[in-house]
């Protein structure tokens, strides 16, 4: 029974890389969506970062999207919004890519605004799993930094 589930497993996974590798177009007009869990320090706080975002690829190398952030560390709890465009470098499934983003916070009662830059690997399975890993740096009203780096899952349509 095991050998049957792991030939079962092991089809379904050429399957699935064999439909991305020999597919026309990567990116190009699909949506996805990704959640992330990054951490690391933000002006010496340890702090971690979790999102969710949807994107929508205009081109083979160039997406851009919108996004839920919230922030938790010793020193800074925010949530907020964020907008971003990322340049994928390759055109293919496995492919690296930058991202800059726009954040706006809320720490309590104030808006603040924030500017992260992204940078990570992406491999986008045949049967639309996205998995990655990102570093991040965030640059924050008063001059605080942050330095981050995390996995990320999502889903592309």
């Amino acid at each position: 029974m095991k050998r049957i589930v792991m030939i079962f497993m092991a089809a379904a996974l050429f399957a699935g890389a064999g439909a991305a590798l020999t597919a026309e177009t990567v990116r190009e007009g699909r949506p996805a969506i990704s959640g992330r869990f990054v951490l690391g320090r933000i002006d010496g706080d340890a702090a971690a970062v979790a999102g969710i975002a949807g994107e929508y690829a205009a081109t083979e190398h160039i997406a851009y999207g919108a996004g839920y952030v919230y922030v938790d560390g010793y020193m800074t709890q925010a949530q907020g919004a964020e907008l971003f465009v990322r340049a994928y470098f390759r055109g293919k499934p496995l492919d690296i890519y930058a991202q800059g983003g726009v954040n706006l916070a809320f720490e309590g009662e104030t808006p603040e605004f924030s500017v992260t830059v992204r940078a990570g690997v992406e491999w986008r399975a045949g049967f639309g799993l996205l998995l990655g890993a990102e570093t991040c740096m965030l640059v924050q009203d008063g001059g605080r930094t942050g330095f981050l780096f995390g996995p990320a899952l999502g889903f592309a349509f």
